[in-house]
């Protein structure tokens, strides 16, 4: 259903690229507003899968990228994430309604990108270079219709499994 640590050494290669980016980045911006970059955290919303195993779940994961998808707001992230393309083909066709097309255009690479979805190893790798570049996700799910309950719990104990 959705690949598992494809390309795992480039993977790793980008994401030690992308830690060093954030570094200088926040080591710059607190140093031109007085602020010590050690004290600096950084937040991010990140969607998790409650089951990738399940389609039904993993086509809620595309529906709610594709929703984030519709919004020009986000597009410099695919842009940067090398997914431009595919994002503004996203968009263009949930413009047009077609909100169950637009969702199937999300590719299960982009899920894996954009989202904390694959295998229990694969999101523990995922969680630790984020933490390890002081990055600290917010993590919530993105449920099925008839699982709301159910998957906001499991996301809670997969989160815990994954750090723990």
């Amino acid at each position: 259903m959705v690949r598992a640590g494809a390309a795992q050494l480039g993977s790793e290669m980008r994401a030690a690229a992308r830690r060093e980016l954030v570094g200088v980045q926040v080591r710059r911006e607190a140093g031109a507003v007085g602020r010590d970059p050690n004290e600096v955290k950084i937040l991010t919303l990140l969607m998790t899968c409650p089951d990738p195993s399940d389609e039904a779940a993993v086509d809620a994961m595309r529906r709610g990228l594709a929703f984030y998808c519709a919004s020009k707001h986000y597009h410099h992230i695919g842009e940067i994430s090398g997914f431009g393309e595919q994002v503004q083909r996203v968009y263009e066709v949930w413009q047009t309604g077609d909100f169950a097309g637009a969702s199937r255009l999300v590719t299960d690479a982009m899920v894996e990108k954009f989202s904390l979805t694959g295998s229990p190893e694969t999101c523990r790798r995922k969680l630790d270079w984020m933490l390890e570049a002081g990055v600290y996700p917010i993590v919530y799910p993105v449920p099925r219709r008839d699982q709301m309950v159910e998957d906001h719990f499991t996301t809670i104990k997969l989160a815990a499994s994954y750090v723990a």
